[in-house]
């Protein structure tokens, strides 16, 4: 299969910083509460969502801003470890943040799509 990790990762091709965030979290009494949180950079590309691709969103997220993400690494909705759980990978790009909804794996071409909304100061 053809890797088009160098396309994404080019800056003359429109590839950017941005990081992720994943946080573990466990439950104390019934309520999430913040374990570790990891931090990393990746170089990607990201563009403004367009409505063509609205129907791509999960129907709660449909009215929020989004961008599309192209990345050559994992990105993660969120796991269940049993006693501890991840929440959706949030996404620091162009000065704000994103929470991650949805990802399409293309692993056979050494790239993962994914879809994030922007966060409202209440989420952040």
């Amino acid at each position: 299969m053809l890797d088009v990790t160098s396309i994404l990762t080019d800056p003359e091709l429109g590839a950017t910083t941005f990081t992720v965030e994943r946080t573990v979290y466990k439950r104390v009494f019934g309520d999430a509460v913040p374990e570790a949180m990891a931090t990393f950079e990746v170089i990607g590309c990201i563009h403004p969502g367009v409505p063509e691709q609205v129907d791509q969103l999960p129907e709660e997220d449909r009215h929020e801003e989004f961008v599309v993400i192209f990345a050559p690494t994992v990105l993660k909705l969120g796991e269940n470890h049993g006693l501890t759980f991840t929440g959706p990978d949030r996404i620091g790009w162009d000065g704000r943040k994103w929470r991650l909804v949805k990802l399409k794996p293309w692993t056979a071409f050494g790239f993962v799509q994914g879809f994030a909304v922007l966060l409202r100061d209440e989420e952040s």
